[in-house]
């Protein structure tokens, strides 16, 4: 009888997920609020979104490819997925916040841009190789399966670095 109570609630009550993801102090969080309240945030805010899902189609791809020649476990693409997109996003996110900063500062587009890759891009670079170097540490616990988790998850992290970063000449 309980539980017949217990489902005719459940029916009448149906769940609703509710979550704030956005983590108070983040550098993310701050460059969400910082393009909020500006002209042109929407398509600042969806570059990093788009940059991130190419990034991802390609980094899957490569570790797909990658599978045909390391040990690799069915949720290897789903951790290196989960890595690319937080890496991808995040960083974006900090480049264009620089770049956005730069611009308010009153520098054109052009300086504002050497500016921000200037600053916020050496950095993300140095944090994405620790990334990297984190993942490669993997290595060293002689597991089969984890070569192709981190080959898969290194991929990802690589692309998502080079599809953030303009080339020289662009």
């Amino acid at each position: 009888m309980l539980l017949v109570g217990v489902i005719a609630a459940g029916t009448a009550l149906p769940a609703e997920n509710r979550a704030n993801y956005q983590t108070p102090g983040a550098e993310s969080t701050r460059a969400y609020e910082l393009l909020g309240g500006r002209f042109g945030s929407a398509l600042a805010m969806g570059l990093p979104l788009i940059t991130a899902l190419f990034g991802l189609g390609i980094g899957a791809t490569l570790g797909g490819i990658a599978t045909r020649f390391l040990e690799t476990p069915d949720w290897a693409p789903t951790v290196a997925g989960m890595i690319g997109l937080g890496v991808g996003i995040d960083y974006a996110l900090f480049i264009i916040t620089r770049y956005r900063q730069s611009l308010g500062d009153g520098l054109e587009p052009r300086e504002a841009v050497i500016t921000a890759m200037g600053t916020a891009g050496r950095a993300v670079l140095f944090a994405g190789g620790t990334v990297v170097i984190s993942l490669v540490g993997m290595l060293t616990m002689g597991l089969g399966y984890l070569q192709g988790e981190a080959g898969s998850a290194v991929l990802a992290v690589l692309v998502m670095l080079g599809a953030g970063h303009p080339q020289p000449g662009r």
